[in-house]
């Protein structure tokens, strides 16, 4: 667009932390979108033209709630796979993986992957995948419970951050170790401790929600295990011990507002943009206000905004969403 670039990094992310608030006090929803009303307010006297907000999940969210708050600071807003959920077991996102991310064949091959992982309980692959932790002098306790979750997570990863073009599932061909090892390769070979989005999850816990998985489908290979289903929906986030208060304070009334009452009402153009595979599509909203927003499903993408690779945007869409934001904001060569 031939414009300006300006990165803004979440408060209580990376180096934007406080000194000390063991509370979490200012890390909520109106307190990131005065972030963003107070940098542009700064900058605009220096940047006088249009303002384009955009960003991807928790960006996408964030972009919006500036909307909210501060309607006439952005000219259009571009929110990529931005969920929005109302409750801390929200349904819809961890029914949409389940039923309707991914091709029919990749469906029945998450089924079976899951039913391989699970047959047989506490006597079947997880306890070979305790040997294995074991082996690999990995200390952390797994209960069953955290076993049957992570294999959820796994299907749930696939789906978000893999290309459709690209992606292949565990092969059921595998033999056991192997195949514990492709599914769970994140808990014996993690990339991030976790520390990072760790802010994140308060703010699920506090105000943004949180998504829970259909176990029930999978009932015929949980009943009679230690599966605990009230465990996981009393720590849904994953909070530490010490941050399990939070909890008590969750609210939805803005992210109820927002979805149910500014999205499907409000004239600032706002374009949503979600991938058809991605399961936090699942959180999409359910009514836009047509004459000044659109909502996109993207048939190839996964969790991310990478309009210009055609492995994740055909050009047809990337077309969409650029000629949305040409509606408002014409660019060029000036």
């Amino acid at each position: 667009m031939n414009a300006n670039l300006l990165m803004v990094e979440h408060r209580y992310f990376g180096e934007s932390k406080p000194a000390n608030d063991p509370r979490w006090t200012y890390l909520n929803i109106k307190q990131a979108a005065s972030d963003h009303h107070a940098i542009i307010q700064a900058l605009k006297p220096l940047l006088p033209k249009e303002w384009v907000s955009t960003g991807t999940s928790k960006d996408g969210m964030t972009s919006v709630f500036l909307r909210y708050f501060y309607p006439d600071d952005i000219t259009v807003t571009t929110a990529f796979c931005a969920p929005f959920m109302t409750s801390l077991t929200y349904e819809p996102v961890g029914r949409y993986v389940q039923e309707v991310s991914g091709s029919p064949q990749e469906h029945d091959q998450m089924i079976a992957v899951l039913n391989r992982m699970l047959q047989g309980g506490e006597s079947g692959l997880y306890a070979r995948f305790l040997e294995l932790l074991r082996e690999a002098n990995i200390t952390e306790e797994y209960s069953y419970t955290d076993y049957v979750a992570s294999c959820f997570h796994y299907i749930f990863s696939f789906f978000s951050y893999q290309t459709p073009s690209t992606r292949h599932m565990a092969s059921l061909d595998l033999p056991n170790d192997q195949f514990i090892n492709t599914v769970l390769k994140e808990v014996f070979h993690p990339t991030d401790d976790g520390s990072s989005t760790y802010p994140y999850g308060i703010q699920t816990a506090n105000e943004l929600g949180q998504f829970i998985f259909d176990y029930n489908a999978y009932a015929n290979v949980l009943n009679g295990t230690s599966f605990d289903i009230n465990a996981l929906k009393k720590n849904p986030s994953g909070l530490k011990d010490e941050d399990l208060w939070v909890y008590e304070t969750y609210d939805n009334t803005l992210l109820t507002d927002i979805r149910n009452r500014f999205i499907p009402t409000t004239t600032c153009p706002i374009i949503f943009v979600y991938s058809k595979d991605d399961p936090w599509t699942g959180a999409r909203p359910d009514q836009i206000n047509e004459q000044y927003s659109k909502l996109i499903i993207n048939p190839l993408g996964i969790h991310d905004h990478d309009i210009n690779n055609e492995v994740h945007y055909s050009p047809e869409t990337r077309t969409e969403i650029m000629d949305f934001i040409a509606r408002f904001v014409p660019y060029g060569d000036d």
